[in-house]
């Protein structure tokens, strides 16, 4: 087992939406093996604690998981809750959401919309809801959103995503901006195009969607970053151990890219 780096968030609360595999698995990974108390979530009851029996085996950190699905309002609490029942309070939050579905305008209907919208900026909302008074009273959290990297380069190719993780970002920003003082962060990552099973099903949703296939996509979008090769997610979950230690405190209200260089923004 790799050491983990050297980032003190021993014994700390850690919470992980999204987290049965891919990013959302990684970032909760690398906190296991920080120390931290884990408690992680999907849709998949099934997959959900097959992750969180692997993650403990691995790490001999406590990790717990319940199925939840997040943009459920009343399933979201059930988790937070739980996670802040075992530990008083939630000092970590990754955020994980669902990634809204691909494809340009043109193939996004009205309940498309509605859908993402109530699984990205309103799932945010909710959860942040439930974690931040506990941190504003320990005067200690660290809030981080696993986003995409269209908030840096919009993609015709996810008008969804596109438009909605920038709404989550100025989320974020506002909160960096009003609970700096109260010894709480909020950072954005912007992972790009990252080797896990999701971006093979976007993949698949804009090929479908613009008259190609799968292949051809992944070789378009492996051809905009400049090394050729994706974004493994354990350089994400990396990442987010160190925006979530105690080390860092300044550090807040930034959107920070892992993306191989792809984006073109500055």
């Amino acid at each position: 087992m790799t050491p983990p780096l050297s980032f003190p968030i021993q014994g700390r609360c850690a919470i992980v939406t999204g987290a049965s595999r891919g990013i959302g698995y990684a970032c909760a990974r690398e906190l296991a093996m920080g120390g931290a108390r884990v408690f992680i979530c999907s849709r998949n009851e099934a997959e959900i604690h097959g992750a969180a029996t692997a993650l403990q085996k691995e790490t001999g950190s406590t990790v717990k998981g319940m199925r939840a699905d997040v943009s459920i309002q009343s399933e979201l609490a059930m988790f937070v809750n739980s996670a802040i029942s075992e530990c008083g309070c939630v000092d970590i939050a990754v955020l994980n959401g669902p990634q809204p579905k691909a494809g340009p305008f043109r193939a996004a209907s009205d309940s498309d919309w509605a859908t993402a919208i109530n699984e990205t900026v309103l799932y945010l909302v909710h959860a942040i809801h439930l974690t931040l008074p506990g941190m504003v009273k320990q005067k200690f959290g660290r809030c981080i959103l696993i986003g995409s990297s269209f908030p840096l380069e919009p993609s015709p190719e996810f008008i969804l995503s596109s438009t909605l993780r920038m709404t989550e970002v100025a989320i974020f920003k506002c909160l960096a901006t009003t609970h700096a003082a109260d010894g709480v962060t909020f950072n954005t990552i912007c992972p790009g195009y990252v080797d896990t099973v999701l971006t093979h099903h976007c993949a698949a949703q804009v090929g479908a969607a613009t008259g190609s296939t799968e292949n051809v996509i992944l070789e378009k979008w492996r051809q905009r970053i400049p090394g050729g090769v994706f974004t493994d997610a354990k350089d994400v979950g990396k990442l987010a151990v160190f925006l979530a230690s105690l080390q860092q405190s300044t550090l807040t209200g930034q959107t920070i890219g892992v993306d191989g260089g792809a984006s073109r923004a500055i």
